[in-house]
């Protein structure tokens, strides 16, 4: 009996794999009607199927009718690139808002929310659902979207501690670094570069040479002299 190439074989299984992969997901969104496997499936038809216009509509209805945040975002963000659907930047926003007010929302919603608090450039239809600049509101949403694990949220809240926000805000080295050092998680090489100049100069946190060393050279693979790699949680920090 002749044998198959190795690589057709591996090819067959991980089709095989897939195919069961995406019954399991359409299964338990459809009829148990689980929004986390309405993601999943989401995530397999837009990342492995390029299916981009079905992809939508399952993160479009885990979004608007279960409230699954990650959905949200997702949806958002098709919206936005025009990815699946037609490009539409007020409903993005939208996607957003919901991604970001729901019981389990997305910190990546709540980051962009946040970043038109304090944009003027943006939509007329958009401004009017906004309101007024609110410089106070971006920051609390961006430690909201933080505390949901978005590493781009940190790094914003740990610039706007840094600087501060005028009239709003002054600026507090200490909560400057609890955010940043979250942000390093993330792989925000900002953040990495402030963890580090804060255990250098000692303000922030306690002056510390070996954790300056460690947290300087993240940075420096994030910075291009070397292979970026997110920072162990057991890093010497925690």
């Amino acid at each position: 009996m002749q044998q198959q190439p190795q690589g057709k074989v591996d090819h067959e299984i991980l089709e095989h794999y897939y195919e069961r992969l995406e019954k399991n997901n359409r299964f338990h969104c459809f009829e148990r009607k689980d929004p986390e496997a309405c993601h999943h499936l989401g995530n397999f038809l837009e990342t492995k199927k390029k299916k981009f216009t079905e992809a939508f509509e399952v993160y479009k209805d885990n979004c608007m009718k279960r409230e699954y945040g990650d959905s949200c975002f997702q949806y958002g963000q098709m919206l936005y690139h025009g990815t699946g659907a037609e490009k539409n930047i007020l409903d993005a926003y939208k996607a957003h808002l919901q991604g970001c007010k729901v019981k389990r929302y997305n910190g990546g919603s709540c980051d962009t929310v946040a970043l038109h608090y304090i944009d003027d450039n943006i939509q007329p239809e958009i401004k009017k659902i906004r309101g007024k600049k609110d410089p106070k509101k971006a920051l609390e949403l961006f430690k909201k979207g933080c505390d949901g694990d978005d590493g781009m949220a940190c790094h914003h809240a740990a610039v706007a501690y840094k600087n501060g926000i005028e009239n709003y805000v002054k600026p507090d080295p200490e909560l400057m670094f609890k955010y940043a050092v979250k942000a390093c998680d993330f792989r925000s090489k900002v953040g990495c570069k402030l963890v580090a100049d804060a255990y250098k100069s000692g303000i922030g946190t306690q002056k510390n040479d070996r954790l300056y060393e460690y947290y300087q050279k993240q940075y420096d693979l994030m910075a291009g002299r070397g292979v970026a790699r997110r920072v162990d949680k057991n890093s010497p920090s925690k």
